[in-house]
């Protein structure tokens, strides 16, 4: 039996939409790769500019920005585990400069 075109396009919006939905979820909660991956080279990069400068110089200040892109992170923890990375590498580029 054949629908009329009304209801067929009523059902077809229907799937539509909740084929939007489920991809805006999809994209609300899959991480960010590209954030994962900024933030990994931006420690390394502060890293590897504290170890070249002297130890008065303020470098520890760029520890922040790898903090700071946390915002975008989909994970409550990933603010937490890159603070406690950048304090090892502070911890640890003071130990090397020594």
């Amino acid at each position: 039996m054949l629908r009329s075109v009304p209801a067929a396009h009523a059902s077809l919006a229907q799937a539509s939409n909740t084929t939007g939905e489920r991809c805006l979820k999809t994209l609300e909660t899959s991480p960010s790769s590209w954030i994962y991956a900024a933030i990994a080279v931006t420690l390394a990069m502060v890293f590897a500019i504290d170890l070249l400068t002297p130890m008065r110089v303020a470098i520890w200040v760029f520890y922040l920005l790898p903090v700071v892109l946390c915002v975008g992170a989909n994970r409550s923890s990933v603010p937490i585990f890159t603070a406690g990375a950048a304090t090892a590498l502070m911890i640890a580029g003071y130990l090397l400069a020594r």
